[in-house]
């Protein structure tokens, strides 16, 4: 179960936290979830996708938000410039933060480009030069997160596709 006051929609994105609460139906026994916090996001691409998850399953797929809260926290977590003046200038109207996020969606979720990033990522990860663990683990470390990048992305391969005409690319 998730609760929300109305005094944290007003507060800075750092205070805004959910308490979350469930219950074991065979036990009867209540257990106490931390609270989370509403990720922000700053603008980098790369971080689109970890933001817009989190903040769909606290907020945006929240039923017990209409959307002029969910416009609200919004606001609050958007520390991009860009976004920010986005979304600061729109005032909540029947379906607006739907083509907010719509446009939010189309500014940020350009897998194609988080695809090339981890690609040339793997083109020029560093060599071991030096036979040290620390080098090794580097190495490893740069590869398995890149590697688990692509596989993640390779999931919906049709979202990697370029919006450039193949002849501009």
């Amino acid at each position: 179960m998730l609760d929300l006051s109305a005094s944290e929609a007003l507060a800075s994105p750092a205070d805004v936290r959910i308490s979350s609460s469930t219950a074991n139906d065979h036990h009867n026994h209540h257990i106490k979830l931390p609270k989370l916090a509403v990720p922000t996001f700053n603008g980098d691409i790369l971080k689109w996708a970890i933001f817009w998850e989190r903040f769909s399953s606290i907020i945006h797929d929240n039923p017990k938000l209409d959307n002029h809260e969910k416009l609200t926290y919004l606001r609050q977590v958007i520390t991009d410039p860009d976004a920010s003046q986005l979304l600061s200038t729109t005032t909540i109207a029947p379906g607006q933060y739907d083509e907010l996020v719509d446009t939010l969606q189309k500014l940020y979720d350009k897998k194609w480009i988080i695809h090339q990033h981890h690609v040339m990522a793997l083109i020029n990860c560093q060599a071991v030069k030096h036979d040290t663990q620390k080098e090794l683990c580097a190495f490893i470390d740069t590869f398995s997160l890149n590697i688990r990048a692509l596989e993640n992305l390779m999931q919906n391969p049709s979202s990697l596709q370029s919006p450039l005409p193949s002849s501009q690319r």
